[in-house]
């Protein structure tokens, strides 16, 4: 659970609606501020507003891939100390490797587990 006043935002990136909606209900219920988006170029749209202390992106988004997304935040001043998580099925090591150089902290496997993705916010700065 957040400790209270420490809340951190969370913006979760992820074209699977089902997934992204059951991680938003159970990371709000966690007790963190949680803005859900099923595209990258809403992702963009809501940082305009919303400054978040983790993102978690799948990779495999439709438009903008993940990877895209990763480069363009790391390159938004407001996003330097924001942890990115990649959330995707692939797990080689090309992708960890490709997710890195993008400028992802972390990289899950889906399906992620509750007890991972809480461990990469309490990661966040």
């Amino acid at each position: 659970m957040a400790i209270e006043g420490l809340s951190k935002k969370i913006l979760i990136i992820d074209g699977d609606h089902d997934a992204a909606d059951l991680m938003t209900e159970l990371l709000r219920l966690s007790g963190y501020d949680v803005i859900c988006v099923y595209d990258s170029p809403s992702a963009f749209r809501v940082v305009e507003n919303f400054i978040p202390d983790v993102v978690i992106c799948e990779i495999g988004m439709p438009i903008i891939d993940g990877y895209k997304v990763a480069v363009k935040m790391r390159s938004l001043p407001d996003l330097k100390e924001t942890r990115l998580v990649a959330l995707t099925a692939w797990g080689n090591a090309e992708v960890r490797a490709k997710g890195i150089a993008a400028g992802f902290d972390a990289h899950l496997i889906k399906p992620a587990n509750l007890d991972a993705i809480l461990a990469q916010i309490l990661l966040a700065i």
